[in-house]
């Protein structure tokens, strides 16, 4: 099925599987996509800003241009994915899989994606005083209860 192109921003499709299918530039902003399959996808240029994706498998996903800016990717598997330009700043990453994740001198990251202890408490510190980002508040470690902020604050 190609779903393409396609609006879905603010959806919550929680557990759907997604895998094997054309998803160049879908639209998920602020989406809830808990436990998604999105393995082996084509998400080339898709817009995942702001978007719940905790516990989503996007192993073998081309993510290549994809807009993943603030995205809760705790978790998930992000076994062999392609991550080449595309926008990975402020993420949320904490217990995920990154075996063989390729990036290239054009990715956009910042401490967020990082994993050294150094930079996991930058990060934690730019969380705490930049009120947009991330675009959820968590109490858990796998951010089971969160709640997603209006775009209106």
């Amino acid at each position: 099925m190609n779903l393409s192109e396609g609006i879905f921003n603010g959806v919550d499709l929680t557990g759907v599987k997604l895998n094997d299918r054309n998803l160049s530039m879908i639209k998920f902003h602020n989406a809830i996509l808990k436990d998604v399959d999105f393995s082996n996808s084509d998400l080339t240029n898709a817009d995942l800003s702001n978007a719940y994706l905790n516990s989503a498998s996007l192993t073998n996903a081309n993510l290549q241009n994809a807009n993943l800016f603030s995205t809760d990717l705790g978790g998930a598997d992000l076994t062999n994915a392609d991550f080449s330009s595309a926008d990975l700043r402020q993420i949320y990453i904490k217990n995920s899989k990154m075996e063989n994740v390729v990036t290239n001198s054009d990715t956009k990251t910042d401490s967020c994606f990082k994993t050294d202890i150094i930079n996991r408490i930058i990060c934690k510190i730019f969380r705490i005083f930049t009120p947009s980002s991330p675009s959820y508040e968590t109490t858990d470690e796998l951010l089971e209860n969160y709640i997603l902020r209006s775009n209106n604050n």
